[in-house]
């Protein structure tokens, strides 16, 4: 990473940053790098200004990663004796709710709690002398009136693809999106796609919609020949001779119809040698996906399912691949397209919302609804030298239109003083 620039905070002496919202390992996904990623960086930009990070007991010791001269956590669930106590009560009343109320009734019950709530404020951030509450998950329940709230919304998933969640995370992402929409000084967004859905689908004016990129595709440094053929080997692969798609296995990631595609590229290519590694965090979803591999046997050997890696780990990865394959249904920006073409990777890449905006000319695209253009798109990769080689120099090329970290942290700072005005 290069050396970010020092910006005068003359004008911004504290910032409260909701971390409350952060999950064990990868469950947050890339919304998760970008919050802790954006704190480091804005903390290093500016040595003056203060971050106060509100945590909750799940991830405050995790968040400690975070410490710095200026910045400081803040767990906001330590009860005092009278709100243990009512913490309880709540928490006993919640368990019988649950099995007397159906659920869409109890996630309206909870969403006019959170609006009696807003009612009695806390006055947190008046009393730690806030001058902005920065949320990068969309909405804050520590909002206050007074002090004025950035926003990002990384997308508006739910609103295209409601079957991908269950009915209550349906209510809590949009009832998220409505208040950041009526409560934002600015919204940030990382993609052109995505500020055209906030303002098509929220009561929002353009000049509150911000677009800064997620500029953060340089943070895998290559290892050296040695580390990458020992991180690869140790998982049963060898340089070059694999795909890989980096994506938690949340419905929309369309891990499913990736598996067919692969299954029909090996049975036509019988030949091939190539592999496909699927990361993630564990969870069901990964359960699933390693049942339909085991019950095939052309996938059973073909299909490297590591999990979640440690950085180092899953930049032997990135750097010993053939190809990023990418297949999803919906994207707000696509991290790992950035990534790949920083390490000089070819990209296959789907033809659906943000991804086109973001790789341009540097992807070869397909339709993620249809298994046989993505098997032909990695017959296309695997048997032309010329147009990986092809794809490398213009992944090259389009990534001077990206700038870097230090430009995403001085373009999230002039959206933070100007909160202030």
């Amino acid at each position: 990473m290069d050396r970010t620039p020092i910006i005068p905070a003359r004008d911004l002496r504290r910032v409260a940053v909701d971390l409350t919202a952060v999950l064990p390992g990868g469950e947050n996904g890339g919304a998760k790098v970008v919050a802790l990623e954006l704190v480091r960086l804005l903390a290093q930009t500016l040595p003056g200004c203060e971050f106060i990070l509100l945590t909750l007991a799940r991830n405050h010791d995790e968040l400690a990663a975070l410490n710095a001269p200026n910045v400081k956590r803040l767990q906001v669930d330590v009860p005092g004796p009278t709100q243990s106590r009512l913490r309880n009560s709540t928490l006993h009343l919640r368990s019988i709710a649950r099995r007397v109320v159906p659920p869409l009734l109890l996630e309206r019950l909870a969403g006019e709690y959170q609006k009696y709530k807003k009612v009695i404020p806390n006055n947190l951030l008046q009393r730690l002398e806030a001058e902005v509450l920065f949320c990068p998950f969309t909405a804050s329940d520590y909002y206050e009136p007074a002090v004025p709230l950035v926003s990002i919304v990384h997308d508006l998933q739910h609103r295209y693809y409601p079957q991908f969640f269950d009915t209550a995370e349906v209510h809590a992402r949009e009832r998220a999106f409505q208040k950041a929409c009526r409560c934002s000084r600015y919204i940030v967004c990382g993609s052109r796609y995505v500020c055209e859905t906030i303002l098509a689908k929220g009561e929002v004016t353009a000049e509150r919609v911000k677009i800064i990129p997620i500029l953060l595709h340089r943070r895998f440094s290559r290892p050296s020949p040695a580390e990458m053929e020992q991180a690869l080997r140790s998982i049963g692969l060898a340089s070059d001779e694999f795909l890989l798609y980096p994506a938690n296995f949340w419905p929309h990631k369309n891990h499913e119809a990736l598996l067919c595609a692969f299954r029909q590229y090996l049975e036509a290519n019988r030949d091939s040698k190539l592999k496909l590694v699927l990361t993630g965090a564990p969870g069901s979803r990964r359960d699933l996906i390693l049942t339909i591999c085991h019950s095939n046997q052309l996938l059973s050997n073909r299909v490297v399912v590591p999990g979640y890696l440690a950085e180092q780990q899953f930049s032997a990865l990135l750097h010993g691949c053939r190809a990023i394959v990418f297949p999803s249904l919906f994207e707000g920006f696509g991290m790992p397209l950035l990534e790949g073409m920083a390490a000089g990777k070819p990209l296959l890449v789907s033809r659906a919302t943000s991804l086109p905006e973001l790789a341009g000319e540097a992807a070869l695209y397909f339709d993620p609804s249809q298994p046989a253009e993505i098997a032909g798109a990695m017959a296309h990769l695997e048997q032309d030298a010329d147009l990986r080689r092809r794809l490398a120099a213009k992944a090259a090329d389009r990534l001077r239109a990206f700038r870097g970290p230090e430009e995403m942290a001085a373009r999230y700072i002039e959206v933070f003083r100007a909160a202030m005005k």
